[in-house]
């Protein structure tokens, strides 16, 4: 059954040094989606969803979205440098109404409990007074998640969310994939890892500048072409 299209992207082009990082990619996202976007480092992957996101403007193509939709962006912990010091946990987190807010910026009682909510589910409440940049980074992920999940996306985006967490993260971060499933919200995520996240993917879009595949984990998975990047030993799934 095809679903609603939220995002279209017509034959997208990016070249930097006069070398395309982009070449005429065109895909969409819909509204049923769970994705994988894969490829190795330098394939284009975090360009793409830079680009879709508006914080690039690529050298030719377009990208098309449903009006006012709402998009989350769960960036990587170890790009941020320092540009959220000196916050706090729950100022960061509030960051996620505040830029949706027109001028004068306040926030509501009902922004207050929207955000002690969201702290409290990621089990962050003991930290909301914590300095930011004092987190690990595994904490520092977590947070970063509860400010895009206090917004309500339509869609949600994130950039290799498992890399920086401890083996407990990580099992948090996949029971919030199937909260994000249960409630129909889209996903796209980024990884090098993707036999971790296969109960929870259902589309594999594989890229190298081009797009090199897209469809079914499970076609791909079956694909002669891509079989030295995944092996299956029962249950047991290995990524090269």
């Amino acid at each position: 059954m095809k679903t609603k299209s939220l995002i279209e992207i017509q034959n997208l082009t990016m070249t930097f040094d006069q070398v395309k990082v982009i070449d005429q990619v065109s895909l969409a996202f819909h509204s049923g989606d769970q994705v994988a976007l894969i490829g190795a480092n330098g394939a284009g992957k975090t360009t793409l969803l830079k680009v879709i996101l508006a914080l690039l403007k690529a050298d030719e193509g377009h990208v098309t979205m449903q009006k006012n939709l709402a998009v989350g962006y769960l960036p990587q912990v170890l790009s941020l440098g320092d540009r959220l010091f000196p916050m706090t946990v729950k100022e960061v987190v509030s960051q996620g109404l505040i830029a949706n807010k027109k001028f004068p910026r306040w926030l509501n009682a009902s922004d207050h409990r929207a955000i002690e909510n969201v702290l409290n589910k990621f089990a962050l409440s003991s930290l909301k007074n914590s300095r930011f940049s004092l987190l690990s980074l595994g904490q520092k992920q977590m947070v970063l998640f509860a400010r895009m999940m206090v917004q309500k996306p339509d869609i949600v985006f994130l950039d290799e969310p498992t890399s920086s967490l401890d083996v407990n993260r990580k099992d948090s971060i996949f029971d919030i994939l199937s909260q994000l499933k249960k409630a129909r919200t889209p996903y796209v995520i980024i990884t090098h890892d993707l036999p971790s996240f296969s109960n929870h993917i259902k589309r594999v879009i594989y890229l190298e500048h081009k797009i090199i595949f897209d469809g079914s984990y499970r076609d791909f998975c079956e694909h002669p072409e891509f079989s030295p990047f995944i092996h299956t030993h029962g249950d047991q799934h290995h990524d090269h």
